[in-house]
């Protein structure tokens, strides 16, 4: 959903602290980002009820992923919505996320978006 982003809108970065003294950055057209996703979501409710639509995205997000087709930014930006979807579903899972990275990926590698950690 990247190249869903304006040069109009500055770019503009959240620090979050956390109560563990971490710091973590997130950046404005991030969460326009994901409003426009969940905007989309909401358009089309066969991205969140079983069925042949679901299931397509959900073996095309499979592929993608053991092929290492998510890696790189420039693969990410160029992810249609409904695999993104299907990707941000799956990052709500940790363990099972972290489980699937490390079977299907080199040397355990995990993937993920944007937010970075900071160190202060």
């Amino acid at each position: 959903m990247g190249n869903t982003s304006s040069n109009i809108v500055p770019n503009l970065i959240a620090h979050i602290h956390t109560n563990s003294g971490a710091v973590f950055r997130f950046s404005y057209l991030d969460l326009v980002d994901h409003i426009l996703l969940l905007r989309q979501v909401i358009s089309h409710p066969e991205m969140i009820e079983k069925g042949e639509k679901l299931t397509y995205f959900i073996n095309d997000y499979c592929h993608r992923m053991s092929n290492n087709e998510l890696m790189s930014k420039r693969q990410q930006l160029k992810l249609p919505w409904e695999i993104d979807w299907i990707w941000h579903v799956h990052r709500l899972h940790p363990i099972n996320y972290l489980n699937d990275c490390i079977k299907q990926i080199p040397q355990g590698y995990f993937i993920d978006k944007k937010n970075s950690k900071v160190n202060n």
